[in-house]
């Protein structure tokens, strides 16, 4: 029997290769095995969404201030309506404004603002979540 001819240099694949795969195909299941076993054993519940004050300015269309509103419950949030109130020292409302968010997933955050005619800065500014649907 005669020797066998060594293979070309890049023919085959090298350990490298391999090890590269292996570990590609590893990382694989891991990220497949985690999402279902999150997607299995999360527990239903209703969106909640809390609201924080980010910042405020004044433009040509009035006073500005700008929210930033969470998901921290466990159901996505749509056409999620926010509002805020400048309330008087009374506990009257001078003004409100609203703005409707489209879309809140779970565990994101949106920023939104809210527009006042009035100067925010002399009053109290009360924000809330007035309702939102299920995508």
């Amino acid at each position: 029997m005669g020797r066998r001819p060594a293979p070309a240099m890049g023919a085959g694949t090298s350990p490298l290769e391999w090890a590269v795969a292996a570990l590609g195909a590893a990382l694989l299941v891991a990220a497949v095995g985690y999402l279902g076993w999150h997607g299995w054993t999360r527990e239903a519940g209703p969106p909640d969404l809390t609201i924080e004050e980010v910042s405020r300015g004044t433009g040509q269309g009035g006073h500005r201030v700008a929210v930033r509103v969470r998901n921290v419950g466990r159901e996505a949030a749509a056409q999620a309506v926010i509002g805020g109130e400048l309330m008087e020292e009374g506990g009257q409302v001078a003004e409100d404004a609203e703005t409707i968010l489209d879309y809140v997933a779970i565990g994101s955050s949106r920023e939104a603002w809210l527009v006042f005619t009035e100067d925010p800065a002399g009053y109290a500014l009360r924000l809330r979540v007035k309702g939102m649907a299920r995508p």
